[in-house]
Formats: C-alpha cells, structure tokens, sequence
C-alpha cells in the first residue's frame, strides 16, 4: 500500500495524523476502480506549516510502461501552501486500474485529463445561438442560416398549410370542398361522359338481303333501339361478315366504331315493307 510522509526536520519518525484519501471519479463522484483507500501519513508536523492534497485523475490515450490504453491513472499530491507560492512536497502516481503504483511520472503527452474538453462559455453560447430563443423570427427558407427554433417555426406553418387542404370532416362532400384528382396522363381511366345525337333510318323498302346504313355521324358507339309500336324482328352487321339479331322490343349497343354509317340494318323477314329504325349515337364528351 502507497504512503506519503511529510518529515518534520529534527523529529523523523514522528506521526502527528493520518488522512484517509478515496480516489473518486469527479464525473459521478463513486470511487475509481477497486483500488484500496490510500492513507496519507503526516509524519512530525510542525506549526506555521500549512499543506493540502490534491487529487487529479487521467485516463492513458497512449500506452507506456505500466499502463494500457483506457487505464485510469491518478497523480496525489501534497502541495506546502504556507508561502505565497505553493511547493511541491510529495507526488504519488498510480495506475488504478491495476491497483499499482507508477515509479516515475508518466509522459503529459500519454495522458488526458479527466473533465477536459468538456463544454466551456464559448460553446454554450454557440448552441444557445444555434437552438434560437422564443421569440426568433420564421425562417425563410429550408435551406438557410436559421436557428433550430426558426425553422421549427417554419416547420408549422407548413403543417397548418397542409392540413388547411384537407375537408373539415369525413363524409360526401361538394366539388368546391372536395380534394380534386387529376388523373395521370398516362392512366387509363374509363369516361362516362358522352354526347348523345338520336337518328333513324328506314330499312330498304324492296325487302331482300340488303341493307341500310345510318347516316353518318361520328360516335364512339351506337345504341340501336328496336321497340317501336311497329317494330318486327331486325338484324344488322358492320358492312360485312355475319348479321347479329335485334328481336322486336330489345336495345342493342354496339362500341369499336368511328361513325353510324359503320351500321347496316334489315328486316329480320327480309320483306318488302319498310320500317323505321331509331339508335343513339354516343361520342366521348
């Protein structure tokens, strides 16, 4: 166990008290370590001599002889502070972590004070600058000088924006408080939305298998209606190919047309006695 004696000329040998030193860690105030309580023994004394101990504590950023890298190294020492300019009387330096003392005075440069480096005035004041006060103004951007209060300002006037977007309340409502969508230009989204012109046309009066087309008018389909009064059973086709039924008191809507006049209609019986025949032809709005 490490001890320091403190002679007093003319009475070597002589023990006037003993002080109980306990290595703490000055960040949380425990003790360093495992290390033993190290005693101090003022040997002899003698009046008018005023001395104190001080402890500083270190931590190995380098290794050397006796200490690795993280050990925890401290230096007691046993200032004379009776004159005006204190002395050194004793020096102690021991590797905690080990429970071992050092025989000299390990380098400056293989050590890092315990506490150092820690926040000064300046730095406070740098982040105090940083963070802002209550009352610092909006930023004006997202990407300027600004404190963190500044933009944080920022931060909820868009919120306040974008939530102002949205409806009040859930549920149907107009368009002037509705959220509009525009469908992408690519997308493929089916519309409703047609212009309707009513036409007719009289099936060929000489019967047979011909037949009569529409007049012309562009559409994108066309609703052939087959429940006139005096309606008979009917037929038409696409200008070729074979001919599709429209029985008398039925609808037929036929798409993947440009104009009426694709339709070609007859009489189902093929006779000689015309009829007429209305459709509504439907073109994209």
């Amino acid at each position: 166990m490490a001890s320091i004696e403190i002679p007093v000329p003319g009475q070597p040998g002589r023990t006037r008290a003993q002080l109980p030193v306990v290595l703490l860690d000055p960040a949380t105030g425990e003790a360093i370590g495992t290390a033993t309580p190290l005693p101090v023994s003022l040997v002899g004394g003698s009046a008018g001599v005023d001395r104190e101990v001080v402890l500083t504590t270190y931590v190995v950023k380098t290794a050397f002889a006796g200490a690795s890298v993280g050990d925890t190294i401290t230096c007691v020492r046993v200032l004379n502070v009776s004159t005006s300019t204190p002395t050194t009387d004793a020096s102690i330096w021991r590797n905690d972590s080990t429970n071992t003392d050092l025989g000299a005075a390990p380098s400056a440069a293989n050590l890092t004070l315990v506490g150092a480096g820690g926040a000064t005035e300046t730095t406070l004041a740098a982040l105090n600058t940083a963070f802002g006060k209550q009352d610092d103004a909006v930023a004006a951007s997202d990407t300027g000088t600004f404190s963190f209060m500044s933009f944080f300002k920022r931060l909820v006037q868009q919120v306040v924006v974008l939530v102002g977007k949205f409806p009040a309340s859930l549920g149907a409502k107009t368009a002037a408080t509705s959220l509009s969508v525009t469908p992408a230009s690519d997308a493929n989204v089916g519309r409703e939305l047609y212009t309707v012109t009513s036409i007719s046309v009289s099936t060929p009066a000489a019967g047979g298998s011909g037949f009569a087309t529409f007049p012309a008018q562009a559409c994108t389909a066309l609703e052939i209606i087959n429940t006139r009064s005096d309606a008979v059973d009917i037929e038409y086709n696409r200008g070729s190919g074979p001919s599709v039924p429209i029985p008398a008191g039925y609808t037929r809507l036929i798409d993947g047309i440009t104009n009426a006049s694709q339709i070609g209609v007859r009489r189902r019986d093929q006779v000689a006695t015309a009829v007429t025949v209305i459709a509504e032809a439907r073109a994209v709005a």
